[in-house]
Parts: C-alpha cells; sequence; structure tokens
C-alpha cells in the first residue's frame, strides 16, 4: 500500500469506530445517570384513568374520526404553515400531529401553541429511529439499526432507546413510531439495505 492508501485506511478506520466509541462512553454503567421527568403526562396516556372514555363518549361522530387522524406539521416551515395547522385543529378537532423536520425549540414551540389551540390534548409523535437528528436539526443522532444489529449485548440498546425517549418526552413527543424490525425486500433501498 502506498503512504497515501494507508492514510486513507486508518482515517476510515477511525471514521468507523467513532460510534462503536461514543457508545461505550455514552452507555458506561459506571457513569451514574441522573433521573428526570421533563413533562407531566397528559391523561390519555394513563390507561387507568377513564379519561378517553368519558372525553371520547362526548363527541360528535365526526370529532371521534377526526380523534384517529394525525397530520404532518414541520418546524422549518414558518408561520403560514403553522396557522394551517392551527386552523385544522380548530376545525375538524384532530386527535394528533406527526412532526418531520425542523428544530428542537421550534419543534417544542409549535407543541406548546398546537397544545393550547387544540380543545382535546393533542398526541405527538415523530419518527425518530436514530433519535431526534433523524428529523431535528441541531440534535443527536445515534448509529443506524444496521450497526445496532451488529452489537453483541442488547444493554447498550436499551440505553440508547431510554436516552431517545427522554429526548422525545422532553420536546414534548409521545409516540416514536420507530420500528422493531424493518424487513427489506428490496436490496436497493438505500435505508434498510
Amino acid at each position: 500500500m502506498n503512504n497515501f492508501s494507508n492514510r486513507s485506511f486508518r482515517f476510515f478506520t477511525f471514521l468507523a469506530l467513532v460510534p462503536v466509541i461514543f457508545l461505550s462512553i455514552s452507555f458506561n454503567p459506571a457513569i451514574p445517570r441522573r433521573e428526570k421527568s421533563y413533562s407531566i403526562d397528559p391523561p390519555f396516556l394513563d390507561s387507568t384513568s377513564g379519561w378517553v372514555d368519558s372525553v371520547f363518549s362526548l363527541l360528535s361522530l365526526n370529532d371521534q374520526i377526526a380523534q384517529m387522524l394525525m397530520i404532518a406539521a414541520y418546524s422549518n416551515r414558518g408561520p403560514e404553515h403553522e396557522e394551517e395547522i392551527i386552523d385544522i385543529i380548530e376545525k375538524n378537532h384532530i386527535g394528533g400531529i406527526i412532526f418531520f423536520q425542523g428544530g428542537p425549540v421550534r419543534q417544542a414551540a409549535m407543541t406548546n401553541h398546537f397544545q393550547a389551540v387544540s380543545q382535546i390534548p393533542l398526541m405527538v409523535a415523530m419518527d425518530a429511529e436514530w433519535g431526534l437528528g433523524m428529523r431535528l436539526d441541531s440534535t443527536l443522532s445515534y448509529p443506524r439499526q444496521m450497526m445496532l444489529g451488529a452489537i453483541r449485548g442488547d444493554s447498550l440498546i436499551y440505553e440508547m432507546g431510554r436516552d431517545i425517549a427522554l429526548q422525545l418526552k422532553r420536546i414534548g413527543v409521545h409516540v416514536n413510531f420507530a420500528p422493531v424490525v424493518d424487513i427489506n425486500n428490496n436490496p436497493a433501498n438505500p435505508v434498510i439495505n
């Protein structure tokens, strides 16, 4: 190998090891973790409260149907987009929002605004398989599922999932639509190939 190839090989080997090093430091059980509660859970997440049934039974059929709908929201599209969603919430009484692109502070502010104008608390979701960084700028991206599948023990993956859940909860997200198993039937798929 010539000198350039040898340096390139070492550089790319180092790049491949960065996520492994990050995971081993981030999820080290010797490092104490502080438990934090970022928000009070909304009543619809408590299955013993009877709140859902009591509210749902008071709604019209149209509103019951609307409660099963979730619309897309983007915190990087500006005030016109936010007003459009507020209009849909107020007129149609939808049940939820799924956020896609934007930033964490903007998304948290939008979530608070949407919750304030909704008569019934909205269920807020994201598709964040590898963390907030999958959808939001200036946030952490964890290793993708192919790399996680190569890890021998599952304790690190559990800790990663726990951290992602806490980060999502902090910005007001109730549901992460991250799949448990993706089955790839298309070898040309760049995401789960």
